[in-house]
């Protein structure tokens, strides 16, 4: 995890918070891991955010 929040650019990780950072791992670990396409991931953003 520690990588992956150290891997944001820094004007990324300036700009967010403490869980920001760790949403944005996770998102990258999910991505780097295979475990979730970007496809699938912006889909279900979408689908969240239509909720709203």
């Amino acid at each position: 995890m520690r990588r992956a929040i150290e891997s944001l650019d820094p004007a990324t990780y300036e700009a967010c918070s403490y869980y920001e950072r760790w949403t944005a791992a996770l998102e990258i670990l999910l991505l780097e891991k295979g475990v979730i396409t970007r496809e699938e991931l912006d889909g279900k953003f979408e689908e969240i955010r239509s909720r709203v």
